[in-house]
C-alpha cells in the first residue's frame, strides 16, 4: 500500500511538472500578434499570432497591419476614398522648387494607416500638360526639393488618378509623425522637375485662385477686324492675395511670333483699354507666366464681372487684335 501511495505521488509530481512546462511560452520562438488581411468584406482583418519568421512573411504583405492597434484590428479597408488618416492637399505650380506650371492646380487626397504598408491616393488636376509624366510622395519641407519615397500613378488624359500602392511602414510612420515634411506632386513633360505640388499638411484651397479657360478666335474681334483663320486657348488664373494674374496662351493660324497679348476692359461688342500685360506667344505659338503687382481693386472688378473683360493676342497683320475671348 505504501509503495502505491509513493508511486502515485511521483506520477502526480511529474505530471504537474510536464503540465507547467507546456503552459510556459516558448522563449526560443516567441509569438506576436498581427492583423492579417482576409478576403472577407464583413471582416477584412483577422488577428493572428505568429512567430518571428512568420511575421517577416506577413510584413511583405502591404495590407497587413503590425503592430496591432490598441483599438484592435481595422474593421474597414484602406481605399482611395476612405480609411486611416486622411490628408487633403491643394496642388499649385508656385509651390514647386523650382517653380512649376503657373496655371496648374489640383487636389490630392492621401490615406495612410499606422502599421500598414500601403498608401492610397486620389488626384484631380487641371491646367497642366496631360497625360502627366509622373506623380510621387517626396520627403522635404516646403520650399525644398526632396527624394521620392512613394511612387504613385500619374493622372491620365482626363486629369485624374486613383489607387493604392505599397509604401514602406517607416515612411508611413514618418508621414503620420510629420506630414508637413512630405509633399505630393505631379510631373509633366514640360515641367519634368514638377508641375504642381502641395505639402501633406498646411495647404489651403484658396491658393488655387480663380481660373478662367477660354477659347480664342478671330471672329470674336469686333467689326471683323480679327484674323478669320486664327484660333487659340487661354487659361487665366487670378491670385487675389498675391496680386498676380497667371496665364497660359496658345495660338494657331495667326502670324507668329505675335507682337502683344493683354487683358482689356471691354464688353464683347467693343474694344477697351489694356489693364493687364501678358507675354505674347512666340514663334511656337505659346507663352506662359505671371504678371505681378496687379491692384486688388482691378482684380476685384474682374472677378465680379469677368464678362466685362477680354484677353486677346495682337499680330503685325492684325495690330488691333488677331484673336480674342471674353473672360466670362
Amino acid at each position: 500500500m505504501k509503495k502505491f501511495v509513493v508511486l502515485a505521488a511521483v506520477v502526480a509530481l511529474l505530471g504537474g511538472a510536464f503540465g507547467n512546462a507546456g503552459a510556459q511560452p516558448d522563449k526560443k520562438n516567441p509569438t506576436r500578434s498581427v492583423c492579417h488581411r482576409t478576403s472577407s468584406k464583413a471582416r477584412p482583418y483577422a488577428k493572428v499570432r505568429v512567430t518571428a519568421a512568420q511575421l517577416r512573411a506577413h510584413l511583405k504583405h502591404a495590407a497587413d497591419v503590425y503592430p496591432v492597434p490598441a483599438s484592435g484590428c481595422p474593421r474597414s479597408l484602406l481605399t482611395a476614398t476612405a480609411g486611416g488618416t486622411t490628408y487633403s492637399v491643394t496642388l499649385t505650380g508656385e509651390t514647386e522648387s523650382p517653380a512649376g506650371d503657373p496655371v496648374g492646380t489640383g487636389t490630392a487626397t492621401v490615406h495612410v494607416r499606422r502599421g500598414q504598408g500601403q498608401l492610397c491616393f486620389a488626384f484631380d488636376v487641371r491646367g497642366i500638360t496631360l497625360p502627366a509624366a509622373g506623380a510621387h510622395i517626396h520627403r522635404a519641407a516646403a520650399g525644398a526639393a526632396g527624394s521620392i519615397v512613394v511612387p504613385l500613378v500619374a493622372p491620365g488624359a482626363e486629369g485624374s488618378a486613383r489607387g493604392c500602392v505599397a509604401a514602406a511602414r517607416n515612411i508611413v510612420a514618418g508621414i503620420l509623425a510629420n506630414p508637413a515634411g512630405y509633399y505630393v506632386n505631379v510631373h509633366t513633360t514640360d515641367y519634368a522637375a514638377g508641375a504642381i505640388r502641395g505639402q501633406l499638411a498646411g495647404t489651403s484651397t484658396d491658393s488655387a485662385g480663380r481660373i478662367f479657360d477660354v477659347r480664342l478666335s478671330g471672329a470674336a474681334e469686333p467689326n471683323n477686324t480679327g484674323d478669320p483663320d486664327g484660333t487659340g486657348n487661354a487659361t487665366i488664373r487670378i491670385l487675389r492675395t498675391a496680386g498676380a494674374v497667371c496665364f497660359k496662351l496658345t495660338a494657331q493660324n495667326i502670324l507668329l511670333p505675335s507682337v502683344g497679348a493683354h487683358i482689356h476692359r471691354g464688353v464683347s461688342t467693343g474694344n477697351g483699354g489694356i489693364v493687364v500685360q501678358l507675354v505674347a506667344p512666340g514663334a511656337s505659338g505659346a507663352s506662359s507666366g505671371c504678371t505681378t503687382g496687379v491692384a486688388a481693386t482691378l482684380i476685384d472688378e474682374i472677378l465680379a464681372n469677368p464678362a466685362g473683360f477680354y484677353v486677346n493676342v495682337h499680330t503685325t497683320a492684325h495690330p488691333g487684335g488677331a484673336i480674342r475671348a471674353q473672360l466670362g
